[in-house]
């Protein structure tokens, strides 16, 4: 049955949607690299299999800044689709980062406030 499901041309069709779903972005100018310019955090739409981890996590501390930062180490991106995070940042992400950016960066993510697709800029 997984084999049928992996050759499946429905399943093509819904990764190549997936594939083709806009890449998001948010200028982060508090976070500006070496040459002062904003960090740029790119990520497109969560999936399932990310959902569950961030779930079960928050689940598991019942932290609504857990959640966030989960969601953030898991999606973001840098402009070239690399992760940007990995879970060993998370401890540096909610103590030592300000609560407001990663809030805001959080909430594009959720929401697609404020920001646009890579294509239109």
């Amino acid at each position: 049955m997984a084999d049928k499901l992996k050759t499946s041309p429905v399943l093509a069709r819904a990764v190549a949607h997936y594939e083709a779903t806009e890449v998001r972005h948010i200028d982060v100018p508090e976070w500006p690299d070496e040459n002062g310019a904003p960090t740029v955090i790119f990520w497109r739409a969560g999936t399932l299999a990310q959902e569950d981890v961030i779930r079960a996590r928050f689940e598991k501390t019942g932290s609504r800044a857990g959640l966030m930062v989960d969601t953030i180490t898991a999606r973001a991106l840098d402009e070239d689709g690399n992760k940007m995070f990995t879970v060993a940042d998370k401890p540096g992400l909610m103590k030592s980062a300000d609560g407001a950016v990663v809030s805001r960066i959080y909430l594009a993510m959720e929401t697609g406030a404020g920001v646009e697709d890579r294509e239109k800029n």
